[in-house]
């Protein structure tokens, strides 16, 4: 009783989640591949990430919890997905000399050295903006993966 009671209050201290070491990839086949119980569905065994590849603090989340989880990231990056082309169409649209000389004290962008540099300006701005907005994803699915997985 003060058992169910400890874990009501602070959470299980038991996992859902083992992991098992082969030296073999013959015995890691086998061992994924058969039968361990007579329960169907009792046990979901897999070859599991290489052991740097997994986020040690998540290991306890049970497997309901994870699946819960699984669902509001999926939603997330399918959100992300569909939104993706806003900021794209930002960067066309925005990403151009005639826009930069519409800010105050930069019409001169438009006539330095005859127009060499809006040309510059326009090969290069909307691709070193994407650039930039592509290398954030990474810390976006990163902090999902910590926060979410």
């Amino acid at each position: 009783r003060a058992r169910t009671l400890f874990e009501g209050v602070v959470g299980s201290t038991m996992s859902s989640t083992g992991f098992v070491t082969f030296y073999s990839h013959e015995a890691t086949t086998v061992a994924a591949c058969a039968q361990l119980t007579h329960k169907p569905n009792a046990l979901e065994v897999f070859v599991a990430p290489e052991p740097r590849d997994i986020l040690w603090d998540n290991a306890n989340v049970h497997k309901d919890e994870r699946r819960g989880r699984e669902i509001i990231v999926n939603v997330a990056l399918g959100v992300g997905v569909i939104f993706w082309s806003i900021p794209l169409a930002a960067i066309q649209a925005f990403a151009k000399a005639e826009q930069i000389a519409l800010i105050p004290g930069f019409e001169w962008v438009l006539h330095f050295d005859g127009g060499n540099l809006k040309a510059f300006i326009n090969g290069y701005l909307p691709v070193v903006a994407l650039l930039v907005l592509i290398s954030a994803l990474p810390f976006v699915f990163q902090s999902l993966a910590i926060s979410y997985a």
